[in-house]
């Protein structure tokens, strides 16, 4: 080998210096020369020591050396010489081969020398074979044998893939496919196959392909691993990565296209090198993150990344070239495209759960639509039955309330307890109406502060009515509180005590008895209805008190006892079931107590020495509508106090006269 930094020599140069014997010749086994700018001479002395004339073929088995001048001498045939290379026109070579192949014959113990000028602002390699044709032919059959099942194998993950994309739409394939395309082009560009079938009169095109194909690749790879790895959620700080990935891989484009040169392909194998410790780190923390591709993902693009960074190593001098480094990507990538199929299926399996999660939700929420549309019109339904009957019952309510206060020879109770049914049927049929009329507005009454006790008789005497022929069944009502007042609407808690009444005696399978309390405790007022039936199994008293849910009562809505609970609860009270079956059911009702204001006193007292102050006293009670007894002495306080009840209150001023102090007479009093 000859080093020639200054592209000074030439053929005739050498052979000259030969013939002196001073050519600065220097044996090599080296033939990966890295990167350089210089012009490298190698020579080859081949020499026929079989019994017979040899064909052989020479093989110089790096496509992308970009000049390659090749001389032969031997001493039967004329001295021959090729002009070919990565920048020459792929008909320069002298074989039409994806390497360059020079074929020559031997004579018996007849010597051929090979002289070799390269130059490349690329890797500069010098792989020089010389093979027999039938061996060159087998080996080389087996090679294009398996670079085309690996384009094959890529090409149906591309087809795949592409009607994958055309059926689901989703980017990851168009990114996959984008990938797949491009690095196979870029690994026959480097393995010749693309200058020798798809553009071998482009070599202009041919000369950047490398470094423009490489960032392509790399490029849809960035892209593909966002997406698929979803690194937004599952690695939002190690984006930057692939942003610089996608940095790189647009500089590669454009650097290939505008400015190619040592630089660029340096960096092609630098970058090829490096992205392995970007883009396996985000797919590993993505898998620790819980990602359901990433392990896939992983293993796939660790095996590709693994065959590339040797090829980008033996490209870099780093380590000898060998069949590993020489087709690691092969190898590499067609363990990544196994592994990704397997990632494609989980992609699927994915997108099909989600599928099949969403139409199952789709199918609930149509299902629920549905249910509430036909509660609605059975709800509308109800309404305008409910709103058609009170409107109807209205006429027949009046003519009966009118019949009733002409039935004198009726005895005044029942008399009065049959005006006191119909005024409340009338107000439930208001009520009713307004209801339907006005359905989103405010149609019931104010609570407004009213004594309980009343208004319990009242219903207990209809019930007792109601119920009078039904053998067996007693209504009872005890009271404890006679006084007690709470913030209702009356009309609405006569209803609600009905209704609970009404359910008590409906659920009876025997005669029985329902008794009703009322009581004062700590500022609340209770009622509590219990009756000694059949009682409520556990299960069901847990449900009672929703919309819908009934308990004994052959064609009950469930209406009744929901609308006592939240009506109840809209005054500030409580309801609450108890219940044990075979004794009975209890249903207490607790509500806020109002204490009823204190009258104002009929008689005031007053001890004061100062007319003046009797005289504006005497006003003040006036127009207060008290009765003033003014007292100037001690004295006229004991006569006037003497029937009085101790209640009355009492007024007294400090100071009387004569050292008299009020607070002596006040504590005299007390006492």
């Amino acid at each position: 080998m000859i080093l020639d930094p200054a592209h000074s020599l030439s053929i005739e140069e050498i052979r000259r210096l030969e013939s002196a014997g001073k050519a600065p010749w220097s044996s090599t086994n080296k033939l990966n020369l890295g990167y350089s700018k210089a012009r490298y001479w190698l020579k080859l002395e081949i020499e026929n020591k079989s019994a017979e004339e040899s064909n052989w073929l020479l093989e110089f088995g790096y496509p992308l050396i970009q000049v390659l001048h090749v001389y032969r001498y031997s001493d039967a045939v004329k001295p021959e010489y090729w002009q070919t290379g990565k920048l020459a026109p792929f008909d320069s070579r002298p074989i039409a081969h994806r390497n360059y192949l020079f074929n020559f014959t031997s004579p018996k113990g007849g010597r051929t020398i090979f002289y070799f000028m390269l130059e490349s602002s690329g890797t500069l390699l010098a792989p020089i074979t010389v093979y027999s044709q039938k061996e060159f032919l087998g080996r080389s059959s087996g090679v294009a044998a398996g670079i085309g099942i690996y384009c094959g194998v890529i090409l149906a993950m591309v087809l795949f893939n592409f009607f994958l994309l055309v059926t689901t739409r989703d980017k990851n394939y168009l990114y996959y496919i984008g990938y797949a395309l491009s690095f196979c082009l870029l690994m026959n560009t480097l393995n010749g196959m693309t200058y020798q079938h798809l553009w071998p009169e482009f070599p202009k095109w041919n000369n950047i392909s490398v470094p423009v194909l490489a960032g392509i690749s790399y490029l849809f790879l960035a892209l593909f691993t966002r997406s698929i790895l979803d690194t937004r959620r599952y690695a939002p700080h190690m984006n930057a990565g692939l942003y610089a990935i996608t940095a790189g891989a647009l500089f590669l484009i454009f650097g290939g296209i505008f400015h190619y040169g040592l630089l660029v392909n340096k960096f092609t194998s630098f970058f090829i090198s490096a992205a392995p410790l970007i883009v396996l780190p985000i797919s590993l923390w993505c898998l620790r993150n819980g990602s359901p591709t990433a392990g896939y993902y992983s293993l796939a693009f660790g095996f590709f990344f693994l065959g590339a960074a040797v090829r980008a190593a033996r490209d870099l001098a780093w380590i000898p070239q060998n069949l590993f480094a020489d087709y690691g990507p092969y190898y590499g990538s067609a363990v990544e495209m196994l592994l990704l199929s397997l990632a494609l299926a989980v992609r699927i399996r994915l997108l099909k759960e989600e599928k099949i999660k969403a139409e199952l939700h789709i199918l609930k929420s149509e299902r629920s639509l549905a249910a509430s549309r036909n509660e609605l019109e059975r709800q509308t339904a109800i309404a305008s039955m409910a709103a058609q009957v009170a409107h109807d019952i209205r006429s027949p309510l009046a003519a009966l309330g009118a019949a009733a206060k002409g039935l004198e020879q009726l005895p005044a109770e029942q008399r009065s307890l049959i005006e006191g049914s119909v005024c409340r049927m009338q107000g439930i049929a208001d009520d009713l109406l307004r209801r339907y009329r006005a359905p989103g507005a405010e149609t019931k009454a104010k609570p407004v502060v009213t004594a309980l006790h009343g208004l319990i008789e009242q219903v207990i005497a209809e019930k007792r009515l109601q119920h009078k022929y039904r053998p067996g069944v007693k209504i009872e009502f005890t009271s404890e509180a006679a006084d007690a007042k709470a913030s209702i609407e009356p009309k609405e808690f006569q209803r609600l005590i009905s209704n609970l009444v009404n359910n008590s005696v409906e659920a009876f399978e025997k005669p029985g008895t329902v008794s009703l309390a009322l009581a004062a405790l700590d500022g609340r007022v209770v009622i509590e209805i219990r009756d000694d039936g059949k009682g409520i199994p556990p299960d069901i008293l847990a449900k009672l008190g929703r919309k819908g849910e009934t308990h004994g009562k052959a064609g009950g809505t469930g209406l009744g006892l929901y609308h006592a609970r939240t009506t109840v609860e809209n005054w500030g009270g409580s309801l609450k079931l108890s219940s044990e079956p075979g004794k009975g059911t209890a249903v207490t009702i607790e509500l806020p107590r109002i204490e009823a204001a204190r009258p104002a006193p009929s008689t005031v007292i007053l001890l004061d020495d100062d007319p003046l102050v009797h005289m504006n006293w005497k006003l003040a009670a006036k127009a207060a509508g008290a009765e003033l007894r003014a007292c100037k002495t001690p004295a006229d306080l004991a006569a006037a106090i003497k029937n009085l009840p101790k209640d009355t209150p009492v007024y007294i001023d400090s100071d009387l006269g004569d050292g008299i102090k009020g607070e002596t007479i006040a504590a005299g009093l007390y006492n």
